[in-house]
């Protein structure tokens, strides 16, 4: 959930990787927790409908933002953006919602 826009290029070989933040650990120079996580060493390969669906988050927030911030998926009401992701919950909500609706569009 700590995936920003970018974190998926475009490579010349076709093959996909989306590079992502470890958080649980990340330390500084000095040995100070880094809220601000490091960078993941070796980034995980994606598929093409794990691309797309990247491709369509950072179609909806703006460049250099977390994927999932809370702020851009917050539809009843806007806010500044506070640099949070959606928590589980919303996220599960979001997930259960979506479901539905598609089976509502499979079935008419």
């Amino acid at each position: 959930m700590g995936l920003s826009t970018g974190c998926c290029p475009d490579l010349p070989s076709g093959r996909h990787v989306i590079h992502g933040r470890v958080f649980k650990g990340a330390s500084d120079q000095d040995g100070n927790h880094n809220s601000d996580g490091t960078l993941r060493e070796i980034p995980w390969v994606a598929i093409e409908p794990v691309v797309s669906a990247v491709r369509v988050l950072e179609k909806i927030v703006p460049d250099g933002s977390l994927l999932f911030d809370s702020a851009a998926h917050t539809f009843q009401h806007t806010r500044p953006s506070d640099g949070t992701s959606l928590g589980y919950e919303a996220l599960r909500a979001r997930i259960e919602d979506f479901v539905t609706w598609a089976s509502q569009q499979a079935l008419a």
